[in-house]
């Protein structure tokens, strides 16, 4: 049976309920002082380390449109690439250059952050709003012999971890989802 147009039994990719999941967007060693665009369920990310905290924040300035993510950090602030708005870790636009600074900065020159974005299993994790589940934890994660070294290792990492918070939350059946087999020792 498939879905149909309008039947909300079914879920999608991009189905609302999943944006009060924790989804992992990229490995934590890939994500430093300098912006990430990541994806999720079809709306763009920028995630980025300001002043050592993970932020993650629409990958789109209020002002023009421009990506975040081709911006660049200045003095623990994200700075957009086009005009150069600067953002802190909570979305709020700290900066306008040509704005006096006596002047208050208009409230639509803010972003809205991600609920939530956290390191957690060695991976970049985002709840857009609210999480309604907990991270998951996966025991095997530390252990050396379920993955230990090398960028396919990790990778077959996050394909389990994401596998298995698809199928430990139930209902969730419909969603594609990743398969994949550690190598062997």
């Amino acid at each position: 049976m498939s879905p149909s147009p309008g039947d909300d039994r079914w879920f999608t990719n991009e189905h609302p309920a999943l944006r009060r999941c924790w989804h992992p967007v990229a490995r934590s060693d890939d994500v430093g002082e300098s912006p990430v665009a990541v994806e999720l369920l079809g709306e763009h990310w920028c995630v980025v380390r300001l002043n050592g905290q993970l932020t993650a924040l629409p990958d789109r300035c209020p002002h023009r449109f421009s990506p975040l993510s081709a911006g660049r950090v200045v003095d623990g602030t994200l700075e957009c690439a086009y005009h150069g708005y600067r953002f802190g870790a909570d979305g709020r636009c700290v900066q306008i250059p040509v704005q006096a600074p006596s002047l208050p900065i208009p409230p639509r020159a803010h972003c809205q952050p991600a609920h939530g974005v956290t390191d957690h299993l060695g991976l970049v994790w985002i709840a857009i709003e609210a999480p309604v589940v907990d991270l998951p934890r996966v025991p095997e994660h530390h252990d050396p012999t379920w993955a230990t070294f090398g960028r396919r290792r990790r990778h077959a990492k996050l394909c389990c971890v994401t596998s298995w918070v698809v199928h430990r939350r139930g209902g969730l059946s419909q969603l594609p989802h990743w398969r994949c087999s550690l190598p062997s020792h």
